[in-house]
């Protein structure tokens, strides 16, 4: 038993290594990469998130102010057919009267040939689709091209959000394993948010302060106004940073009665709950459970979702005829969404659409499938 324990030690103590030394510069795929049959952790994964990477930060220009930027690089490797989906994305792009976020995507797929060498196959431009949610969310998509047993498929994305509260969640863990994942996020003291980490499976955050400058400029004239100047400033900030280096996440684990296990992976959330720029009077978005909760319910996306759900009510009828126990209503309900709703694989309390055409189009991200199925208890009572 000793010598089993021994040998489990010095394995992951070498795969430690191993993942150390490993380049993850983007397009740096390597052949033993390639060659490798099977994830060393878990023979059974279709397929494994082999390395990803966020960085988020702020930009400042004169014309805009600040602009959030969200950095995203994975790199997945695909074992089994079972994992073809994972050579797949969507990245949701929000927009609101006129002010829109932008992104930018890149990506190649990595096969060995006949010869063991590597052929590399560019995402091209015209492969990338953007479907409209809806007036407020686009969802834009790709699959990667030529899609092999064995393949290497690597992307990365840059999206830049003029709606500087809204950091996106960061998900560490998926039902596939994750072999490294970095992860930092670089915030303004202008820009107060709160860390919630999930408990589902620790995540170690390492927070710290840094200085930063940032310039802009101003105009001026003379004492009689008969010529403008431009003045450059540099200012200096203070940033707090959140860092987190992360190693061989195992898979979220199926369980019984859970419907949408993407609900219970590791993550660390930000809520935004306040801004204050120099000389100007601090604004307050949630300072309490009770303005919290009023926040969420007014908004479009969750607590408006729940108004106006009656084109569920007969087919809720329907599926509870005969019932009278709550907790039996509950599991017939539970059991009818899972056939009706297909996940699209996006995470989030909010909805990415209305429930109604989620329900209508039988797909929609985790908030959507949630509220879906609390306007279904509600009309069932």
């Amino acid at each position: 038993m000793k010598k089993l324990s021994l040998l489990l030690i010095l394995s992951l103590s070498l795969l430690s290594t191993k993942i150390k030394a490993q380049n993850y510069d983007f397009g740096k795929v390597s052949i033993q990469e390639l060659q490798e049959l099977q994830y060393p952790l878990d023979s059974t994964a279709p397929a494994a998130i082999l390395y990803k990477n966020i960085k988020i930060y702020y930009e400042y220009s004169n014309a805009s102010g600040f602009s959030l930027v969200t950095e995203v690089q994975e790199r997945i490797k695909i074992y089994k057919k079972e994992g073809f989906n994972w050579a797949e994305k969507g990245i949701n792009t929000y927009q609101n009267d006129g002010i829109k976020e932008r992104i930018t995507i890149k990506g190649s797929t990595y096969n060995l040939d006949s010869n063991g060498k590597i052929v590399k196959e560019k995402l091209n431009d015209k492969a990338i689709f953007k479907e409209i949610e809806d007036e407020n969310w686009i969802r834009n998509k790709f699959a990667m091209p030529n899609v092999q047993l064995g393949s290497v498929v690597e992307w990365s994305y840059r999206k830049t959000s003029p709606f500087a509260g809204y950091i996106d969640d960061l998900i560490f863990q998926y039902e596939i394993p994750v072999k490294k994942m970095e992860v930092k996020v670089s915030i303004p003291e202008y820009y107060v948010f709160k860390y919630l980490p999930s408990f589902y499976y620790p995540i170690t955050v390492v927070q710290s302060q840094r200085s930063r400058t940032i310039q802009y400029s101003s105009k001026s004239s003379n004492s009689v106004g008969s010529q403008t100047f431009i003045d450059n400033h540099t200012v200096s900030i203070n940033e707090i940073v959140y860092n987190a280096d992360e190693i061989n996440i195992p898979a979220i684990k199926v369980e019984p009665y859970i419907n949408y296990i993407g609900n219970y992976g590791a993550k660390v959330v930000f809520e935004h709950t306040s801004t204050q720029f120099p000389g100007e009077i601090a604004e307050y978005y949630s300072t309490d459970w009770e303005s919290v909760a009023k926040s969420i319910f007014n908004n479009y996306y969750f607590g408006k979702q729940l108004e106006g759900i009656n084109f569920l009510k007969a087919d809720v009828d329907n599926q509870i005829a005969g019932l009278t126990a709550p907790e039996e209503k509950a599991n017939k309900l539970f059991n009818f969404i899972k056939t009706q709703i297909k996940w699209n694989g996006s995470y989030g309390k909010y909805a990415d659409k209305d429930i109604k055409r989620t329900y209508q189009e039988h797909e929609g991200n985790v908030g959507a499938v949630n509220l879906t199925l609390i306007a279904m208890f509600r009309l069932a009572g």
